[in-house]
């Protein structure tokens, strides 16, 4: 699991930790050289060609960064394309075929874009649609992009290919109005969904966006990430506690 963090000096830094929680190694500050207040921290790991890489964006530059995972030598860097307007890829998940899904968090901001990797650079194939304004997170899964909104209370699923609208899911959920910060699926269609402010974890249908259950995470603090481990199989979540002695933790729930 990685993890970007700004550190208490304001340094950018990357935590890599195992699946048990332990902290594997430290990178030095990212290749965005501004600090935006740790913003230029989203990150991906990624497999092209068998050779391991890591993707950072960084929103305010609007650059994401295609970078060796071990040696963090910089491959590629994207800046948008000269005469359109560029856009500032945030949060990002895979897609098909080796590809990675960004959502706009710049202009209309209101689509999930897509980039693939020629070799040498990051290449911008095309724009997915959504009805989400400036979508929080995207995932990915058999043929449905999910994002989501902590602003607008919304978690919406649309067809990869089409762009259609397959089913939204908008403000109160279970008796709370929701507020999603990030998304995963598991194996068996289930998406898991981080409602941030109300320290929970909801769960979907993948399919059809029902709610199917709520995992009571109260204690934690502000919810504001989630990843699924297939190799255990568990919930990788990661939460901040706030107060005078601000903390970033992360914790494992056994799903069966």
């Amino acid at each position: 699991m990685l993890r970007g963090k700004t550190s208490e000096d304001a340094t950018p830094v990357i935590h890599h930790y195992s699946h048990q929680g332990e902290l594997i190694n430290t990178w030095p500050a990212l290749p965005c050289p501004e600090d935006h207040g740790g913003k230029n921290n989203f990150l991906l790991e990624i497999f092209i060609d068998s050779k391991q890489f890591l993707a950072v964006s960084c929103i305010c530059c609007k650059e994401t960064f295609l970078y060796t995972f071990l040696s963090g030598d910089v491959h590629s860097v994207y800046k948008g394309e000269p005469g359109k307007e560029t856009v500032g890829p945030q949060r990002m998940c895979l897609g098909p075929d080796n590809t990675i899904l960004a959502n706009d968090g710049s202009g209309e901001g209101n689509s999930v874009v897509q980039f693939t990797w020629n070799g040498t650079e990051l290449v911008m194939m095309k724009t997915i649609p959504t009805e989400i304004k400036y979508p929080y997170s995207v995932h990915y899964s058999e043929g449905r992009v999910f994002t989501c909104s902590w602003r607008d209370q919304v978690i919406c699923a649309v067809d990869y290919t089409s762009g259609e609208t397959l089913w939204k899911v908008q403000g109160e959920v279970r008796g709370k109005l929701c507020y999603p910060h990030d998304m995963c699926t598991d194996t068996h269609g289930r998406l898991y969904v981080a409602d941030g402010s109300n320290q929970r974890m909801l769960v979907l249908w993948a399919s059809t966006g029902e709610v199917i259950q709520e995992i009571d995470m109260q204690g934690l603090g502000a919810i504001l990430s989630v990843a699924w481990c297939s190799t255990q199989p568990h919930l990788v979540v990661w939460h901040i506690q706030f107060g005078e002695d601000k903390k970033y933790e992360i914790s494992y729930y056994n799903i069966t």
